[in-house]
């Protein structure tokens, strides 16, 4: 089915094929203004009822690859800055919150286009959920950054998500995505388990390079944790790491849950091995790099972050 050329005022592309070309255009010497310009777009976008489901689909994965590029770019500005940010500080930030408001607005368009009228992009409903939770996880990342808690209804949002995939048996399965993993695979379980941990792991008494090095070993190691319902887990320690879906909360350790049927436990066995393993060998003198840890880490200082980390996770 054709597309017709926008109107004037309306979007800058019609089309997959035209948002590549624009996204090109786009000059990256003025991190700021990129982001304005990416976020007009993204707003008109979502506006927009008339843009074909695959094309809408295939223009959210063409901005989402711009769009990790001026992240990664805003995040650096903000690494040895004093708080208070500066107003311009400020609104940069702003507009990286606003960006992954929208990007996560544009994915849910295109879920309700999977899930009730179009055909072509049902096969694709993991991979529209995993996004929604990879964009609520950064937003919470987002406040991290610059110490700030968010509001807590978010984590009922990063549920809602969870439970819709597991109603729909998709949370296993496999997805691309070259931004959030090592391996350029990922899934809804996997995404929603790197929100957890990474909350878990207190973002906000972190500082950027730290976040920053948390974020590697998630993207490492992230899959080596399995979500289970409460029931199908038996441990000799009644101690367990769970999350419950009804809830205002991420992960906890608790003894008790109040209604099973809500929890989700977090089996953290094998990660905890690969932490452990990892910090021995660096206690030992091998490298962070030959460990897949970030090289620009000492083996002293990664191997404290390990132990922090494992103490927070495991």
């Amino acid at each position: 089915m054709a597309t017709s050329a926008p109107q004037a005022g309306s979007l800058f592309f019609f089309d997959a094929r035209s948002c590549k070309e624009w996204l090109k255009a786009i000059p990256l010497t003025n991190i700021h203004q990129a982001q304005q310009k990416l976020l007009d777009a993204l707003r008109m976008l979502n506006a927009d009822s008339h843009f074909l489901p695959v094309e809408r689909l295939t223009s959210m994965e063409l901005m989402r690859d711009k769009l990790s590029y001026l992240l990664n770019e805003q995040r650096s500005r903000y690494a040895g800055k004093t708080y208070p940010l500066s107003n311009t500080d400020m609104g940069g930030w702003q507009i990286s919150n606003q960006l992954l408001s929208e990007m996560e607005t544009g994915y849910r368009r295109c879920y309700i286009d999977a899930s009730q009228t179009d055909a072509v992009l049902a096969p694709h409903s993991a991979l529209i959920i995993q996004r929604m939770i990879r964009y609520i996880g950064l937003g919470m990342l987002m406040a991290g950054f610059i110490y700030r808690k968010f509001d807590a209804t978010i984590w009922m949002r990063l549920h809602l998500q969870w439970i819709e995939a597991e109603s729909r048996s998709l949370t296993k399965t496999r997805v691309k995505d070259s931004i959030g993993t090592a391996d350029g695979y990922s899934s809804v379980e996997q995404a929603y388990i790197a929100v957890l941990l990474g909350q878990l792991a207190a973002i906000t008494q972190l500082t950027s390079r730290e976040i920053d090095f948390t974020d590697v070993v998630l993207r490492r190691f992230s899959h080596k944790v399995v979500l289970s319902k409460l029931e199908a887990i038996t441990q000799a320690d009644n101690t367990q790491l769970g999350v419950d879906l009804f809830s205002s909360r991420g992960a906890e350790f608790q003894s008790v849950f109040n209604d099973a049927a809500n929890i989700r436990i977090l089996n953290v066995a094998d990660l905890s091995k690969s932490l452990r393993r990892r910090i021995r060998k660096l206690a030992a003198g091998e490298t962070t790099l030959s460990l897949e840890l970030p090289s620009d880490w000492s083996a002293e200082d990664a191997a404290i972050q390990l132990t922090r980390l494992h103490k927070l996770w495991c």
